[in-house]
């Protein structure tokens, strides 16, 4: 669906395109990735690349797909990463997810922490992304904001009812592309 709005509408008008929509229920979850047009078009086209990843993000070891259960949340990301924002929606059976071999930080704020810091230093190795790799399908937990502390320091906190998943197996995101229900290219104006 192509999709023309306003800027200063656009949340709440795609919102309300949602309703038409499959909803999240007992036995569906409803997920949503933000990236560019032409993004969204090749994966609709070729399927989950987890290689077209980005390094030094939060649970991101370069080869990943986030997702978000928050459509503002994947909306503000494509929004700020690039003038042509696109949504794909992917309706997803709760079991399968289940079922996935997950590592859940949303609990665990130290384990979530030096997790996000390892990923975003230069102290992830090769060893380390190979052994999260094989041990789990999608790490999942809230999104990470850096902050300035009194001493000047960057530090790490969790983004507040933030949630996001991060597709690191390629046998599960190849699964996965097949829950992709609808795409939304919105073009936003001023």
């Amino acid at each position: 669906m192509n999709v023309v709005i306003q800027e200063s509408c656009a949340s709440q008008i795609t919102r309300t395109l949602l309703n038409d929509f499959p909803q999240p229920n007992e036995q569906n979850v409803v997920l949503f990735h933000g990236t560019d047009h032409q993004r969204a078009a090749d994966i609709f086209d070729r399927g989950i690349y987890l290689s077209a990843g980005r390094e030094k993000r939060d649970f991101s070891s370069g080869k990943d797909f986030y997702l978000t259960n928050d459509f503002d949340e994947a909306f503000n990301w494509a929004r700020s990463t690039t003038s042509k924002p696109a949504i794909l929606v992917f309706q997803v059976n709760r079991e399968h997810l289940s079922n996935a071999r997950k590592l859940n930080l949303n609990n665990d704020e130290e384990r979530w922490r030096k997790m996000v810091s390892i990923i975003r230093s230069d102290e992830e190795t090769a060893q380390t992304r190979k052994s999260l790799m094989k041990s789990y399908d999608l790490i999942e937990g809230p999104m990470a904001t850096v902050q300035l502390s009194e001493s000047g320091e960057l530090v790490l906190e969790r983004k507040a009812s933030s949630h996001q998943i991060c597709l690191i197996s390629d046998r599960f995101a190849e699964e996965f592309e097949q829950t992709l229900q609808s795409l939304l290219f919105l073009d936003v104006y001023a």
